[in-house]
């Protein structure tokens, strides 16, 4: 803080640029004068009512119809506020009267709070004008009373401003002298005479951007200033090469400028109004390059194409040529950094190419060699899958072409010219077939790999069902897994050595134990012989156990015997008091008094298992419950 004479009044100014700085001159837009002004009870004290109406009229009449005005007159208890969107004449005359008659100062103020109040709204609203002035008068600090006790936090608020808004400029006007503290940071004061209550204008500000930042030498930057919170009257621009422009603001607020020399230039922008002089330099703010010619270069692949083939054209140019022309003599011409030309004749062909950037050209010329097409030469091998030891094939060109001579080799051997010839196979493995066709336009070469098979014998695997496990009894069927004419199929089952013949093969297990199974395949290519074993279980004799519910009954009474094995394989047989029952469940009656003795036989695969149990039947008289009538203790 720095301490300094403040008298009663105090004027703060914002000038914002808006919207976010970004205007230029010349851009329609609206204008922002926000006046708050203090109508505490000491001005009237004072005497100085008419002379800050007088000073707030005469700023309203040097509005135009793009300006809109804001008024907020405010002590401790009463803020009268209203709005003008267009300053014309009515609108001022309006405004005189209006503000007149409602500045009538009494009570006290908080210029801190209020203060504070206004540069919150100006951050809301600041976006939606070219400029924002704010002008507050009040008579003096009032740090012990409100909310805000310092100017910290309107410094703060202000330097905020600042920063969002960079093209923002903060003045206070503190009117006659008094002993006070100001802010320093974001915010400049300049002094108004007591006696004569006057708003200044305020100073211009120099402030400017171009486009491009970069350029070549000969071509044109433009420079734009932009939005003053100040009147400007005249701009000067210094460009940095000796170069000035100087005029009035209408004629000069965009100026173009060409440089013929390269590197940094420092630009510097002089604006002068009636509120003073402002200058802003910028060191080596555009950077000029020097203009290089495009030198045109080209190469080519292939080296030496060949009629049909592609010719693939390769911009090998520098200086930064925005344009490429080739001619390819007998062809149209083409564009672009690598096109392509298919040869149609062979010969001496010109090629030239043309770099051009604007009104800048070079061109370069060479000749290339264009031979005629190669042969062709491809094999075709029949058969096409090989061929057995002792086997032909036939070896063939395709296609054939008149003027061209056909040579064949095989595993590194020459075997003869033409367009077909026939080899035979001596021995197995993977040989090479090479195929050379010369003519006009040289020799074409072609490769090929043939595999000559050594015919093996016949696989002898095979299939049986089941596997593994089998019971005595069951049949099991055998199957071939190579089924191709000519094979001849044995099989050979168990110590008796079972012989039968043919792909599949149906053989019952007789006794139990291992069994191998011995399959034989014979063909051409010799005998082949496969095994498997099989384990052939030996039936075991069934279980005949049962439940017989109710063990004891009476006369009369049903007896249910039921199997514990109810497998449907197996074959029950009861046999109860002289008569024979059949079924895994028997249901009996108990025709008399005795105990019944009861034969379960089972039967399965020729084996059978027997259980004997009984059940006692008893007349009802019996089986009743022997008890006596006592009586009872203490009856």
């Amino acid at each position: 803080m720095r301490y300094i004479p403040f008298g009663r009044w105090l004027v703060l100014a914002v000038m914002l640029f808006g919207p976010l700085g970004a205007k230029v001159f010349g851009e329609s837009g609206r204008n922002l004068h926000y006046l708050v002004v203090d109508a505490s009870g000491s001005i009237k004290q004072n005497r100085m009512i008419k002379p800050i109406v007088d000073a707030v009229k005469r700023h309203v009449n040097r509005l135009g119809e793009e300006d809109e005005v804001r008024v907020a007159i405010f002590n401790k208890d009463v803020t009268f506020q209203s709005t003008w969107p267009s300053m014309t004449f009515d609108a001022k005359t309006d405004f005189g009267k209006k503000f007149a008659k409602k500045y009538v100062p009494s009570n006290e103020t908080y210029l801190y709070d209020t203060v504070d109040s206004v540069l919150d709204e100006v951050g809301r609203d600041a976006g939606e004008y070219e400029t924002v002035k704010i002008l507050i008068l009040s008579d003096g600090n009032d740090s012990k009373n409100g909310t805000i006790k310092t100017w910290d936090p309107i410094v703060e608020r202000a330097c905020n401003l600042v920063r969002t808004h960079p093209s923002s400029l903060i003045t206070f006007y503190p009117i006659g002298f008094k002993d006070a503290i100001l802010p320093e940071d974001c915010i400049e004061v300049t002094y108004i005479n007591e006696q004569a209550v006057e708003i200044p204008p305020d100073p211009p500000r120099a402030d400017f951007e171009a486009a491009p930042l970069t350029a070549k030498t000969g071509e044109e930057i433009t420079f734009f200033a932009r939005r003053s919170p100040g009147a400007i009257d005249t701009l000067t621009w210094s460009f940095g090469d000796g170069a000035e422009a100087s005029g009035p603001l209408e004629t000069h607020e965009v100026v173009r400028h060409a440089y013929s020399e390269p590197g940094p230039k420092t630009v510097s922008l002089t604006a002068v109004g009636i509120g003073g002089k402002d200058q802003e330099v910028r060191e080596a703010y555009v950077a000029i390059e020097d203009i290089v010619r495009p030198v045109a270069a080209f190469s080519w692949t292939p080296k030496a194409p060949r009629v049909g083939e592609d010719l693939i054209l390769v911009n090998e140019s520098t200086g930064s040529p925005d344009s490429l022309v080739w001619f390819v003599e007998g062809y149209a011409p083409r564009t672009g950094a690598a096109p392509r030309v298919t040869m149609q004749q062979a010969g001496t062909v010109s090629v030239a190419l043309e770099a051009r950037r604007g009104d800048l050209k070079d061109r370069k010329v060479d000749a290339l060699t264009v031979l005629p097409p190669l042969p062709q030469a491809a094999i075709a091998i029949s058969p096409e899958d090989g061929v057995d030891v002792g086997g032909s094939v036939r070896l063939a060109a395709a296609p054939a072409e008149e003027g061209v001579v056909y040579r064949w080799r095989v595993a590194g051997e020459n075997i003869g010219e033409g367009l077909a010839i026939d080899w035979t196979a001596t021995e197995p493995g993977t040989v090479d077939v090479e195929l050379s066709a010369e003519g006009p336009g040289g020799t074409a070469t072609a490769r090929e790999r043939l595999f000559v098979r050594e015919l093996p014998p016949p696989d002898a695997a095979f299939s049986a069902e089941p596997t593994g496990e089998v019971d005595v009894g069951a049949e099991i069927r055998l199957s071939a897994s190579a089924r191709a004419d000519g094979v001849r199929h044995r099989w050979r089952i168990g110590e008796d050595a079972l012989a039968l013949e043919g792909p599949d093969a149906v053989w019952t297990a007789r006794a139990p134990g291992s069994v191998t199974i011995v399959h034989e395949a014979e063909g051409p290519g010799g005998v082949s012989t496969a095994r498997d074993r099989l384990l052939v279980r030996d039936i075991p004799v069934p279980k005949a156990d049962f439940t017989i519910e109710p063990r004891d009954v009476e006369v009369g009474a049903e007896v249910v015997m039921r199997a514990v094995d109810t497998n449907p394989d197996l074959e029950h047989v009861w046999r109860i008091d002289g008569k024979t029952y059949r079924g895994s469940e028997v249901h009996v009656t108990a025709k008399e008094a005795k105990t019944v003795a009861v034969l379960h036989e089972v039967t399965s695969h020729g084996k059978t298992g027997q259980m004997e149990r009984a059940f006692t039947a008893v007349d009802s008289v019996l089986l009743t419950p022997e008890f006596s009538a006592s009586p009872r203790k203490g009856t």
